[in-house]
C-alpha cells in the first residue's frame, strides 16, 4: 500500500489551531484504517512567533510519521499585524 502525505504548517501534541486539529485528526483516523501517513511540517508551535519548538527530523505520534523543518525565519509580527489591518481591517470595499 501507498503511504500518504499531509503537509500542514505545524503539527504535534499541544498544537491547536483549525487545520492543524483537522488534519491530525484526518492523519490518525487514516491510520487506524491500517494507511502508513507521513506529515511534513515546521518545527514550530507558535503560529504567532513560528519559533522553533520541536526537534527538526522524524519523529511518531499515535502512529502518524512526522518529518519536521526548521523555520529560516521566525514571524515578524509587527509587519504582521500592519499587514492584516491593511488587508482585513478595512471591512468590505
Amino acid at each position: 500500500m501507498a503511504g500518504l502525505a499531509c503537509v500542514v504548517q505545524r503539527y504535534g501534541a499541544g498544537v491547536v489551531g483549525g487545520s492543524e486539529s483537522l488534519a491530525r485528526e484526518v492523519c490518525e483516523h487514516l491510520v487506524r484504517r491500517g494507511h502508513e501517513v507521513t506529515v511534513y511540517t515546521s518545527t514550530a508551535s507558535d503560529y504567532t512567533t513560528w519559533a522553533p519548538a520541536f526537534p527538526e527530523g522524524e519523529t511518531w505520534l499515535c502512529g502518524v510519521r512526522i518529518r519536521r523543518f526548521h523555520s529560516r525565519t521566525q514571524r515578524e509580527m509587527a509587519g504582521f499585524n500592519a499587514l492584516s489591518e491593511r488587508f482585513f481591517g478595512e471591512g468590505p470595499r
